[in-house]
């Protein structure tokens, strides 16, 4: 019995291991591209990777812009009318 939980131990570390690893490619890939300008966005504290787009950078712009000095904070607090979170077209007369 010892040896069968110290397997089923050692397969969920291996496993939870190997997705730790393709998680920290993902990221490496990722800074990749942005570095090649491929692609803009942000991780979440998830770890979700939010894909921004150039139309989505000019409403955060404008914003900063508008605003003057902003803090992570109000970006966050704003980030539903600045970014598309759910894959829905934000028009820009909504960030004026």
């Amino acid at each position: 019995r010892t040896h069968a939980r110290t397997h089923m131990f050692t397969h969920s570390t291996h496993t939870h291991n190997a997705h730790l690893s393709l998680h920290q490619e993902a990221i490496t890939r990722l800074k990749s591209l942005e570095e090649m300008g491929r692609v803009t966005g942000v991780l979440d504290d998830r770890g979700k990777y939010i894909f921004i787009t150039v139309e989505e950078m000019k409403n955060i712009a404008k914003f900063i812009h508008q605003r003057g000095r902003v803090s992570i904070t109000d970006i966050a607090e704003n980030s539903n009318k600045l970014i598309c979170l759910q894959g829905e077209k934000i028009s820009t007369a909504e960030t004026a």
